[in-house]
């Protein structure tokens, strides 16, 4: 032992000094050694444990799933009937085919194309009420003889929807004496085209309806009406005027 230094520790002994006194211990007590074996084997578990539990885990990564959803079908547009050129011509003050004179005109012209061309096609049958569109001079010819080229009632065919196009709607008006129209007449082509089991369905139709202010509305007073049908290879031409 060296001046000014304390006496050294047990701890700090060489280390094969502090095994060989504990190897001693453990023979002097037998019981010893068996409870320092039972506490030597728990160390290398709690030690094989502590490691696996620190080892770097394999990560799995799980390819993303797809799923092909199947498209939705095309939706056909309706058609929708719209204003083109419009002309008027004047026996009186200048008249004008003002918005709203338009706009019911248009409706009008709009619920024709809805119930008697397109609803027969689709749903069989003419839409209740088509007649009234008409004024009592041209109403029986619309509704008896001329029924099958203004509409497509007798058709016989039913589809969930067919594919309709419509050009601008030309507007020709007659202004009265009062400078307010009189008279005018709608002009539009319309082409319908649908797939059946006997083939393409083509129709094309010109179609010219003149409207005259009767009881508080527009009504049918004269039309002039062209269509041609074709099924398959076949086809057929019909036209129809009154008024």
């Amino acid at each position: 032992m060296y001046p000014g230094h304390a006496p050294l520790a047990e701890t700090d002994r060489p280390l094969s000094q502090f095994f060989a006194s504990f190897r001693a211990r453990l023979q002097r007590h037998p019981r010893w050694a068996r409870v320092a074996g039972v506490v030597v084997l728990v160390a290398i578990v709690v030690a094989v444990v502590v490691i696996l539990s620190d080892s770097p885990k394999a990560k799995h990564t799980t390819a993303p799933t797809t799923t092909t959803r199947p498209r939705p079908a095309r939706v056909i547009p309706r058609v929708k009937l719209r204003i083109g050129r419009v002309f008027v011509q004047n026996v009186g003050p200048r008249a004008h085919v003002r918005r709203p004179v338009r706009h019911d005109l248009l409706a009008a012209a709009q619920r024709y194309v809805d119930d008697a061309i397109i609803a027969p096609l689709e749903k069989g049958h003419l839409v209740a009420g088509y007649g009234k569109m008409y004024d009592p001079g041209v109403r029986s010819g619309a509704l008896g003889r001329n029924l099958a080229v203004l509409t497509e009632a007798k058709m016989g065919f039913r589809r969930d929807r067919v594919n309709a196009t419509a050009s601008p709607v030309r507007v020709d008006a007659i202004g009265g004496p009062d400078g307010r129209p009189a008279l005018v007449a709608l002009t539009f082509a319309l082409n319908i085209d649908a797939q059946t089991s006997k083939g393409h369905l083509a129709i094309r139709r010109r179609t010219e309806l003149t409207f005259a202010p009767e009881f508080g509305r527009w009504l049918v007073t004269a039309y002039n009406v062209s269509v041609q049908r074709s099924l398959g290879r076949g086809g057929k031409k019909a036209h129809a005027q009154a008024g």
